[in-house]
């Protein structure tokens, strides 16, 4: 106000200038938006200046408090970068500042990130969750994983498998590669195992090396000494009618047999 008077008996003022009040305006309401309040009561009729509460906005917000509410204090706007009932906590380093800002900010009751971004290698609301190791990356400043679930972006590593690739592979897989399943292998069979996908069979100890094809289970070499089928599973004549017990690997009789004149060693018994 401008040109303002007072009363001539008693020089009580008629109106005060901004940021004060009184009736002499000899007190002051800085704190009052615009410098506007009443002169008797001093009471801000704006509102109160970011970080002030009261009905005379001469009560101070918490420390981490922007704009407090007027009655109580209770705090509605926290400073950057802080979340909680009175501001109390920090968002998380793991956010990403939203476009054109170089500060984080969150949701003032949970701390979700108001970017929805978080930086690579982390996941959830908060970017308080690490994505699993095993995700296959793409980079250093690339995510591989999704912020709402957690799920690799861009599959598993070698030996793992599942939507977070959490659970290894079967070590019956060949490079330990497998999909959807820790059986359901992707390159084959170590040497030892068979029944290809899920390689959950053994070869027969019989097998020499005790090595096999990975769909059937046939030995990939020979058979030990006295066995003889496609899986070494059957044993030569027990009656040792074979010379070094040793038969034919397809039909079991003895490989004397198959010389062109065969010696008294090639008996008759099923040929052996």
């Amino acid at each position: 106000m401008t040109n303002l008077t007072c009363n001539r008996y008693t020089s009580t003022c008629i109106g005060c200038v901004v940021f004060r009040w009184g009736d002499i305006c000899n007190r002051t309401c800085p704190n009052c938006v615009n410098g506007l309040c009443e002169q008797s009561t001093g009471f801000c009729q704006l509102g109160c200046v970011n970080g002030y509460y009261g009905d005379n906005c001469n009560y101070k917000c918490g420390d981490r408090c922007t704009v407090c509410n007027r009655v109580n204090g209770t705090c509605e706007v926290c400073n950057v970068s802080t979340f909680g009932d009175t501001c109390q906590r920090n968002c998380s380093d793991n956010c990403v500042s939203d476009p054109g800002q170089s500060f984080i900010t969150c949701a003032k009751e949970n701390g979700d990130c108001t970017s929805g971004v978080c930086k690579p290698g982390f996941f959830s609301p908060h970017c308080a969750l690490t994505c699993s190791p095993t995700c296959a990356e793409r980079g250093p400043d690339v995510q591989v994983c999704k912020i709402d679930t957690g799920d690799c972006l861009y599959g598993c590593d070698d030996g793992f498998y599942n939507p977070t690739c959490a659970h290894p592979c079967s070590n019956t897989c060949r490079n330990k590669r497998c999909v959807n399943a820790g059986n359901n292998c992707v390159d084959g069979c170590v040497a030892e195992y068979y029944n290809f996908p899920t390689c959950d069979k053994a070869c027969n100890s019989n097998c020499v090396n005790s090595t096999c094809d990975d769909i059937g289970g046939a030995c990939s070499y020979k058979c030990r000494v006295g066995y003889y089928g496609n899986q070494c599973q059957l044993t030569c004549l027990l009656n040792n009618t074979c010379v070094n017990n040793t038969c034919d690997r397809t039909l079991g009789y003895c490989r004397e047999c198959d010389l062109p004149k065969p010696g008294f060693q090639c008996r008759e018994a099923g040929r052996c």
